[in-house]
């Protein structure tokens, strides 16, 4: 008989179905690192287990990534500015990113929250067992 060896593709496993099998803390913080990455590298990129709060890196768009760039910044602005300025000019829309980052921090954390909630009511219900499973 031949035994046929399959491995696990991380990649493929979402950070729901990790994490819920960890012991997370409490104060757990997510920052969405947008799909951009998912070709390189599996839902969950990183976490750190510090001694007050887990910070979880997930491939995934956060809303930041999901509405519309011009709902933040000027459309053609750029064409606008003289070539000199360009620099200052990509620092400043760096910083203002990140300002709207942090804005949709809490609400991108409380979704991954409801998800890991979801996702640990269902392996108690598959550990239970139910007529379905």
């Amino acid at each position: 008989m031949v035994k046929k060896i399959e491995f696990l593709r991380a990649e493929e496993i979402r950070a729901e179905t990790l994490v819920s099998q960890m012991e997370i803390k409490e104060n757990t913080s997510v920052k969405m690192q947008g799909v951009f990455s998912r070709n390189y590298s599996e839902d969950l990129i990183s976490f750190a287990n510090e001694p007050d709060s887990t910070n979880f890196e997930l491939s995934r768009d956060g809303i930041f990534h999901l509405l519309p760039d011009g709902l933040f910044f000027k459309e053609n602005v750029i064409k606008e500015i003289p070539q000199e300025d360009f620099h200052e000019m990509y620092e400043r829309f760096r910083e203002e990113k990140k300002s709207i980052e942090f804005f949709f921090h809490p609400f991108d954390t409380e979704y991954f929250h409801l998800s890991l909630e979801n996702e640990e009511n269902l392996n108690h219900i598959a550990n239970k067992g139910n007529r379905f499973f």
